[in-house]
């Protein structure tokens, strides 16, 4: 009886002594899932932020890019009135129109509408 008894006992020992390795695995195993799961939702973390900024930086683009269109044709608006203020004829016609300029010897009638 006493030798069934310590081979219970012994038995339960070595069967601990057995299942502490699985134990180590296990909580080994746990913390490298703890630790994929955190480098996972770090990365997730990088890559929509980045993308989130991409997107941010491409709006900003388009923006600057109608701005450059936008003064483009302002520039050559521009460059067509400065051509236009070469030409004596028109500075005669805006002096006429904008400063009521007259030549000598021209009177200026004004109508007066009721």
């Amino acid at each position: 009886m006493v030798k069934r008894q310590e081979s219970i006992r012994n038995f339960a020992v070595l069967s601990t002594k057995a299942n502490k390795p699985k134990e180590q695995k296990i909580k080994k195993n746990k913390f490298l899932l703890v630790l994929i799961g955190i480098l996972l939702l770090y990365f997730c973390f990088l890559f929509f932020s980045q993308f989130a900024r991409y997107f941010q930086l491409k709006g900003e683009v388009n923006s600057l890019m109608q701005d450059v269109d936008r003064l483009r044709e302002e520039n050559d608006l521009l460059k067509e009135e400065v051509e236009l203020l070469k030409d004596p004829e028109y500075l005669e016609e805006l002096a006429r129109s904008r400063l009521g300029m007259i030549r000598p010897g021209e009177v200026v009638l004004n109508i007066i509408e009721e």
